[in-house]
């Protein structure tokens, strides 16, 4: 009877594991897709609106170093008039200490006396005027500090655009490499890459074999988001006609080694829903879904690209 039972839960558990690997398999060809449906709209976004991209950007950069110089530019010149005006203040004082010194050795009676009190007055008035002049640049220098506040986000937008723009870059040069395939060859595609990929998933196959398959699933996923149809099909000739890649559920025959790939398995099929979930939430994916007419839809968004381009320009602000 035990013989029996034990048997049972062998064969169910070797079901089960086969079931998961299916699973598993099915999730890994959804969210494949999914990621290719993405790169391709973004590849088509690049091709359609990469030049007006290119020019918004730069304009961008261009507006935010002018900004950022013409607020050094400010702060200089308002410098150089705190430092001539504290200057005078100084050259000012010196003579007012000199000619107090004189009135004090001085008789207060007659038209000298009266002179040197005039001139001391007419020098204690400049000085104010002066201090008073100097406390305005400050207050100038203290607005320019909050310019300099404004710089530092304003440096900070700069670095932005720039990694903006090094990755516009990067991504045209990624789409530049991918090969432009009719809808047949993309049918032709994608049903190979799904032949080889189920014969050579890294997380179904067996343990001694999972490092040599998962070599060969970068290889077949990389040709396959560049639309290489001829790598891809190389692969899955050498795939077919080399190394048998046996599964889990074929290759064990321990029950508890059974139970603990079940659980691992099982684990990697809640990844992968995760995975596909916020892949389905992602701003681009929904945007994809939305569009009823691509054409009437990319004309509109260079509509947009052009007028936003136009509106910076003029304004020199964005």
């Amino acid at each position: 009877m035990n013989t029996i039972c034990t048997n049972n839960q062998f064969r169910l558990l070797k079901q089960r594991l086969k079931s998961l690997e299916i699973h598993l398999q099915k999730l890994t060809e959804e969210k494949t897709e999914y990621l290719n449906k993405i790169d391709e709209f973004n590849r088509l976004y690049i091709i359609k609106f990469g030049d007006i991209t290119q020019k918004i950007l730069l304009l961008k950069e261009e507006i935010v170093l002018n900004h950022l110089k013409e607020t050094e530019r400010q702060y200089k010149e308002v410098q150089k008039i705190t430092d001539t005006i504290s200057k005078n203040i100084k050259t000012l004082k010196a003579k007012i200490r000199k000619l107090k010194k004189i009135i004090k050795e001085t008789t207060k009676k007659g038209r000298y006396y009266k002179s040197l009190i005039d001139e001391y007055n007419k020098l204690v008035e400049q000085l104010e005027i002066l201090e008073k002049n100097l406390l305005d640049k400050e207050e100038d220098n203290l607005l320019y500090f909050d310019a300099k506040f404004e710089d530092d986000k304003m440096r900070q937008r700069f670095a932005q655009i720039k990694s903006d723009f090094d990755s516009f870059k990067t991504e045209c040069h990624n789409y530049d490499t991918k090969n432009t395939i009719d809808k047949n060859q993309q049918k032709e595609l994608k049903d190979i890459w799904k032949q080889a990929s189920k014969l050579c998933h890294p997380d179904i196959v067996a343990d001694e074999l999972s490092i040599e398959a998962n070599e060969l699933m970068q290889s077949l996923n990389e040709a396959y988001s560049q639309n290489d149809l001829k790598k891809v099909k190389e692969i899955y000739n050498h795939i077919k006609n080399g190394t048998k890649f046996v599964t889990l559920s074929e290759s064990i025959n321990d029950i508890d080694i059974l139970k603990v790939k079940i659980e691992q398995l099982e684990q990697k099929i809640l990844i992968e829903q995760n995975d596909i979930k916020e892949l389905k939430q992602d701003d681009t994916f929904i945007t994809i879904n939305n569009i009823n007419d691509t054409d009437k839809y990319f004309k509109t968004i260079r509509k947009q690209l052009e007028e936003q381009y136009e509106y910076i320009k003029k304004n020199r602000v964005f």
